[in-house]
C-alpha cells in the first residue's frame, strides 16, 4: 500500500439532492448480487455511504432491514479499503438473503474494481 494515501472518514449518505446527483452523474459497477454507484469528489475529505435494498425483490420490510444491517456490518469489516472521497451507494440486487461472509467478499471485489 502506498504511503501517500490518506484514509477517508466514512459518513452516512443523507439528503435527497446528494442522492439524486449520485444517480444522475455517478459511475456504476456491478457484481453478482451488488451494484455500487460512485461519485468522486477530490475536494472532500470524507466518503458518504448509503445502502439500499429494493422493495421489488424483498416485499417484507423485515428482510430489507436485515440485508441493510448485513451490508453495514460488511462495510465496517472493509472500512480500511476506502481511499477515495465523495458519495457512494451500495444496492443489493440479489434474490435471496445473503450470508455475511459472501457479502463482505463481494463488496471488497467491487471496491477493487472501482479503484482508480
Amino acid at each position: 500500500m502506498p504511503l501517500n494515501r490518506q484514509r477517508t472518514v466514512l459518513k452516512r449518505l443523507k439528503g435527497k439532492s446528494k442522492i439524486d446527483l449520485l444517480f444522475k452523474k455517478g459511475t456504476v459497477y456491478r457484481n453478482k448480487d451488488l451494484l455500487i454507484r460512485l461519485n468522486s469528489d477530490p475536494s472532500s475529505s470524507s466518503l458518504e455511504i448509503g445502502v439500499s435494498v429494493p422493495k421489488k425483490n424483498f416485499s417484507r420490510a423485515v428482510d430489507r432491514n436485515l440485508i441493510k444491517r448485513l451490508m453495514r456490518e460488511a462495510l465496517k469489516n472493509i472500512e480500511e479499503t476506502f481511499f477515495f472521497s465523495g458519495t457512494c451507494m451500495f444496492l443489493y440486487s440479489g434474490k435471496d438473503i445473503p450470508i455475511s461472509g459472501t457479502l463482505t467478499k463481494q463488496m471488497r471485489e467491487l471496491l477493487e474494481k472501482s479503484s482508480p
